[in-house]
């Protein structure tokens, strides 16, 4: 299920996103938010933005993973230009997603 974020209204605003193995999370984002920073401890972190589907297995056609331990920082853009969510997820069930927007 999508965890929606687009009532926040203070930033940065922070919080953890719990993954479900190769599942996609998607994470919808409050207008304001002009860039997001990702973060994992325990396993790669698999980030998506088009041609994905909440709850959905990962295709790794659409999907980039990054390297567990390295923080992500994305760049939204504005106007029509930006995606109003993300998707993200790890290999393993269980595993913690830090995620900050940044206004």
């Amino acid at each position: 299920m999508a965890t929606d974020k687009r009532g926040i209204d203070a930033f940065p605003h922070t919080f953890k996103q719990t993954t479900t193995a190769d599942t996609w999370t998607e994470v919808l984002l409050p207008a304001q938010c002009n860039a997001v920073k990702l973060f994992c401890h325990n396993h790669d972190l698999i980030v998506g933005f088009s041609g994905c589907t909440d709850a959905a297995a990962v295709d790794d056609n659409v999907a980039f993973e990054l390297d567990k331990h390295f923080i992500l920082d994305i760049p939204l853009g504005r106007g029509n230009s930006r995606h109003t969510s993300i998707f993200i997820t790890t290999k393993s069930t269980g595993d913690e997603i830090r995620v900050m927007l940044i206004e």
